[in-house]
């Protein structure tokens, strides 16, 4: 097959159309991102539906709320909804701390593995386990 060689011709120069194709693709931006925010909402139910009390969407709806009974909102006010809020928190914490490697660094395949930054938290842990667990007189084993 002969492949088509674009040209200077074909490029659009009006600049209503590329007006046109900037506003379309800053609207196909905003669908994907109210989508995946309805997918990110739709999980979070059905993560707080799961568990020891089993929960139906609508109860769980309800008891973020406070409209259900008193055990259903102790259950999701106090256990489910905040477990599920910190990790979509966190989960945007290390989204953005991965767009700062790349960007930073400006290379796509960044993390903090390759960068040494997961070791170096590996050993700053263990340091202060051994400090902090093992140099207390309260934690000894004796």
């Amino acid at each position: 097959m002969q492949e088509e060689k674009l040209t200077d011709k074909d490029l659009p120069v009006d600049a209503s159309s590329i007006e046109h194709m900037y506003t379309g693709y800053v609207r196909h931006k905003r669908i994907v991102l109210v989508i995946l925010c309805f997918v990110v909402f739709a999980l979070a139910v059905w993560s707080m539906s799961i568990g020891s009390y089993d929960y139906s969407p609508l109860e769980i709806l309800a008891g973020m709320f406070g409209q259900a009974d008193t055990r259903t909102n102790a259950v999701v006010q106090n256990m489910r909804l905040p477990r599920v809020l910190v990790a979509i928190i966190a989960g945007i914490a290390l989204a953005q701390a991965g767009c700062a490697y790349q960007s930073t660094l400006r290379n796509p395949l960044a993390s903090a593995s390759t960068l040494g930054i997961a070791q170096g938290a590996a050993f700053g842990a263990s340091i202060a386990i051994i400090v902090v667990a093992g140099g207390s007189p309260d934690n000894s084993a004796a």
